[in-house]
């Protein structure tokens, strides 16, 4: 009678890209983490589902686990009804999103130089207690994605924006950003990933 989720907040590099543990990006061995559900005779058992889920999920279909109501202002999907369908119901949802950082413009050398911390000492202005990872300059700026099956779209105001063929590049090594015959794609996913947020700032 219990239900299990197994899961994880983010991934790490351990090696990809060079790097070891993780950093301010939305590469996928980073952002598609592990969702592996079991409630024996109430969920399907042994199968692997290549929709498009997220940890905003969760709320709603503990909610429903529990015999209780969602908030309305929850922006997940109660994943129920795609646990018990065998994997051959209609698509969660078209793409998946992910988020990372705080409205603020991004760091560079010169703003380092000018607030004095260009070498990573200083005091954290939210919490003194925060190490080097928890601070403003790593949190600082927000980027945004949403992928596809086929592509994904990282926008980063003021910074390098990205684009990847994830067929032909499925460890994000080749970046397609403004490459003129990528125009139309590059203009649909910027658009969707738009209309998405701000639809949810309305419903903030």
């Amino acid at each position: 009678n219990t239900f299990i989720v197994f899961t994880s907040d983010h991934g790490d590099y351990q090696g990809d890209h060079g790097l070891i543990a993780k950093s301010p990006s939305l590469y996928d061995v980073l952002v598609r983490v592990p969702m592996i559900f079991r409630w024996t005779g109430h969920i399907d058992n042994g199968r692997i589902d290549d929709r498009f889920a997220s940890h905003i999920d969760l709320m709603p279909t503990f909610a429903d686990v529990a015999g209780i109501d969602c908030p309305k202002q929850a922006q997940g999907v109660n994943l129920m009804p795609y646990l018990r369908d065998s994997g051959q119901g209609e698509p969660i949802r078209l793409f998946a999103i992910s988020e990372y950082g705080v409205p603020d413009k991004p760091y560079n050398e010169a703003r380092l130089i000018e607030e004095g911390i260009e070498n990573k000492v200083y005091t954290n202005p939210w919490n003194d207690k925060l190490s080097w990872e928890g601070n403003p300059v790593s949190l600082s700026g927000r980027i945004r994605m949403i992928r596809t099956h086929d592509w994904k779209y990282v926008d980063e105001p003021d910074g390098i924006c990205e684009l990847y063929d994830l067929n032909a590049d499925p460890h994000e090594l080749i970046n397609l950003w403004n490459k003129p015959q990528y125009q139309d794609i590059q203009e649909h996913l910027c658009q969707q990933l738009y209309t998405w947020q701000a639809a949810t700032l309305s419903q903030a």
